[in-house]
């Protein structure tokens, strides 16, 4: 059974952009995903961007995720989301392709999910599985070519209900979590 994420009351500095972050029990494998990326995989720091929000309105009532890291392609594209998840990679593969679909700025094409033990490259305009294991993790060279072969369309008004509805649902069967800070 995965462990709820909670807050360690205290803060650490985000190894990407620099700032003061409320650490949980899953931020150090956070940080440690990110240096992956730039250390070994060779995304350029200024290309990623941690904990964005991303807002929708589902029967008139705003609502938020935070989502761990986006890779923007070098005109400032979203082309990749990667998402921490507590075990069970499968299960959360349908929330996170709603949330790649109905970002602003999208919809991103490629969904990484990782538990740190394993990950999972998926294709968001289908929710296809491309790639298991930690080669998952395409390296700076290999995403934006991979991102535009896999570009997906922007969902039409009734599609975007429904992935924010999707979005909603899967979130709230997650559990009340952290008070949004997850």
């Amino acid at each position: 059974m995965p462990m709820h994420e909670t807050s360690l009351n205290q803060t650490i500095i985000d190894y990407i952009s620099g700032d003061e972050i409320q650490d949980t029990t899953f931020e150090d494998l956070r940080q440690a995903i990110a240096r992956i990326l730039v250390e070994q995989r060779g995304y350029p720091k200024d290309r990623l961007r941690t904990k964005q929000r991303l807002a929708y309105v589902m029967d008139g009532q705003p609502f938020e995720k935070i989502l761990d890291l986006i890779a923007l392609d070098p005109q400032g594209k979203p082309i990749l989301l990667v998402m921490f998840c507590p075990g069970g990679l499968v299960s959360y593969i349908r929330q996170y392709v709603a949330a790649a679909r109905i970002f602003e700025g999208g919809p991103i094409p490629l969904l990484v999910v990782t538990d740190s033990r394993e990950a999972k490259l998926v294709r968001c305009c289908d929710g296809e599985i491309l790639k298991e294991g930690f080669h998952a993790f395409p390296t700076w060279g290999e995403l934006v070519p991979l991102a535009a072969h896999h570009a997906c369309e922007k969902p039409d008004p009734e599609r975007m209900v429904r992935e924010q509805r999707i979005l909603y649902a899967m979130h709230d069967l997650s559990g009340p979590c952290c008070k949004g800070q997850c």
